[in-house]
């Protein structure tokens, strides 16, 4: 289900009590709600996984840069990430 779907029935107006809604509804509603869940799941471990590749490529990046910094290339410290920055607005 797409986002929008499923942020649509997530936000439709009910009734207060699952007594006003029917079987169908209701049913309709329990796994949209189970969806959901699971697709905060999956979000929260993606975002997870991201902030980890995120962190191991700073860390392998500290090096070289503390190198390119003291002899002085700050210059290309700025190439290379304006080029980095490029390539993964590309991807």
């Amino acid at each position: 289900m797409s986002d929008l779907m499923l942020l649509g029935i997530l936000r439709m107006p009910l009734d207060d009590t699952p007594e006003g809604l029917g079987v169908i509804a209701w049913t309709q509603i329990k796994s949209v709600m189970r969806e959901a869940a699971n697709r905060i799941e999956a979000d929260a471990a993606r975002i997870a996984e991201l902030e980890a590749a995120f962190e191991q490529a700073a860390n392998d990046m500290r090096p070289m840069l503390r190198s390119m910094i003291s002899r002085g290339e700050a210059a290309e410290i700025v190439r290379r990430a304006a080029r980095a920055a490029l390539e993964n607005k590309n991807d």
